[in-house]
């Protein structure tokens, strides 16, 4: 078992400040990070994350902030209607390595290296650095899947679709995913649990409390603004209304 100095006490005040930032920022990613911590919660459970004191807490806390450095990103990027251009897109996965920068400064070093490393690949493809398998954390390879799962099915991306969910998940298992953790979230899915974990704690309440927009505002405000998937990792932001 690992000591409790392994997973710190978190400043909730500060998990909370930064959320709010991000929502004054760019609603629709903060409340794709509600989604993604409430689905990190199930798998860590499912994993054994709430066997050691503290770990589930800490790993709660980095999937709620997973994309805070969207903070850092160009105005002209997040609010611009219509497909990224090559070097845009290039700004967007600089989020990864912004947020790391932001946890660090508000002494959440454990967070910052989970956030970091969120969008690396098991199979190498991944950015920013490009890790492989096991070389990427345990708790970044699990934001990975739930994040990715969030996005396939979250009514505000728009998509074309070659099968469910489940189909998706499964075709990038090896690849893109960890596999253990990838066949953790498809149990989860199909015996309909990933919706409906007993669990309460600070961090549970604390992401209740860290809005500014209502979530109705946000899904109606993207219902004329989409963000459309390239791919199960990165997004790129069109005007429907344009759309043909």
């Amino acid at each position: 078992m690992h000591p409790v100095s392994d997973y710190p006490e978190l400043n909730y005040g500060v998990v909370r400040a930064l959320a709010l930032s991000l929502d004054a920022r760019d609603p629709l990613t903060r409340h794709h990070s509600d989604r993604v911590a409430r689905y990190t919660i199930a798998l860590g459970i499912r994993l054994g994350c709430d066997k050691e004191p503290g770990r589930l807490e800490n790993l709660i806390a980095a999937a709620f902030l997973h994309d805070v450095g969207i903070i850092g990103v160009p105005d002209g990027v997040i609010q611009k209607e219509g497909g990224f251009l090559a070097h845009e897109m290039q700004l967007m996965r600089e989020h990864a390595v912004i947020g790391e920068r932001l946890l660090h400064g508000a002494g959440m070093p454990l967070q910052a290296k989970w956030v970091r490393h969120h969008h690396e690949r098991v199979d190498g493809q991944g950015y920013p650095d490009g890790l492989v398998g096991e070389a990427i954390p345990f708790e970044s390879r699990l934001i990975a899947v739930v994040e990715a799962l969030e996005a396939m099915t979250a009514a505000r991306y728009d998509r074309p679709r070659t099968g469910s969910a489940l189909d998706e998940l499964e075709s990038h298992k090896g690849t893109q995913f960890d596999p253990d953790i990838t066949d953790a979230l498809l149990d989860l899915i199909v015996s309909q649990e990933l919706d409906d974990i007993a669990y309460d704690s600070t961090m549970t309440e604390l992401i209740k409390e860290s809005r500014l927009n209502d979530p109705e505002w946000v899904l109606s405000r993207s219902a004329a603004r989409r963000r459309r998937l390239s791919s199960v990792m990165d997004v790129e932001v069109v005007d429907v209304a344009t759309e043909p």
